[in-house]
C-alpha cells in the first residue's frame, strides 16, 4: 500500500540509508524511494486477476490519519511455514519529523 510523498518520510528514509551505509557498510539503493507498507507476499504464481481484485480492495484512503511515534527495524526470516519477523530495534520519531500519516 503506497503513501503520498512526504518530505518527513523522505528525510527519514535518507537518514536510515545513510546510517546503514556508515555503520553497517550496506550500500544505499540507488532507486527512487516510494513510501509503502507491504500488506502481503503471496506465493508465486499468483493469478493476475486475483492480484488485481486484491489490489483494488485498497484503492483510496484506508482509514483516518494517525501519528507515527516510533519505527522498528525488522528482519524477515522466510521459511516453508511463512515469514517470521523479528524487531531488531525500536527508534523514537519524536522531534525528528514524526507526524500524521
Amino acid at each position: 500500500m503506497g503513501f503520498a510523498p512526504s518530505p518527513a518520510l523522505a528525510d527519514l528514509q535518507s537518514a536510515v540509508a545513510a546510517a546503514a551505509e556508515d555503520h553497517l557498510g550496506l550500500a544505499a539503493q540507488r532507486r527512487l524511494f516510494h513510501p509503502h507498507l507491504t500488506l502481503a507476499r503471496p506465493r508465486r504464481p499468483w493469478p493476475r486477476a486475483a492480484a488485481v481484485r486484491w489490489a483494488e480492495a485498497f484503492v483510496g484512503p484506508q482509514g483516518p490519519a494517525f501519528d507515527v511515534t516510533e519505527a522498528h527495524l525488522m528482519r524477515s526470516h522466510l521459511g516453508p511455514g511463512g515469514a517470521r519477523h523479528e524487531s531488531l530495534g525500536a527508534y523514537s520519531l519524536a522531534g525528528v519529523g514524526g507526524g500524521a500519516v
